[in-house]
C-alpha cells in the first residue's frame, strides 16, 4: 500500500486516499478520509480495536461497514493502540 502526501505535509494520505495517518515522536494517528465516508454511507456498524491491542504493519485494526460499502482499516505501521477516539 503506497503513502502519499496530502494537503498538509505532517498528514499521510495510503491506502487509495481512503486512509490516512500522521506522525508524531513515537505515536501515530489513523484516521479515515472524508471521501472514503462518503463511499461507505451512513455508518451502520463499527469494529474498533480495543485499547492494548497490538497488531503488525498491514493488519486490519478496524471496519466499517455503511449503507453504501464497507471498508477495512489498515495498520500503517506496527505498534499496539494507546487510545480510541
Amino acid at each position: 500500500m503506497a503513502a502519499k502526501e496530502s494537503r498538509s505535509a505532517s498528514i499521510i494520505e495510503y491506502n487509495e486516499g481512503k486512509l490516512w495517518f500522521h506522525k508524531k515522536s513515537n505515536i501515530v494517528t489513523i484516521g479515515v478520509t472524508l471521501a472514503a465516508l462518503e463511499e461507505t454511507g451512513e455508518v451502520e456498524a463499527l469494529d474498533l480495536p480495543g485499547e492494548g491491542d497490538d497488531f503488525d504493519k498491514d493488519d486490519i485494526i478496524c471496519e466499517i461497514d455503511g449503507v453504501e460499502g464497507a471498508l477495512k482499516v489498515y495498520s500503517p505501521a506496527a505498534g499496539f493502540v494507546s487510545a480510541i477516539n
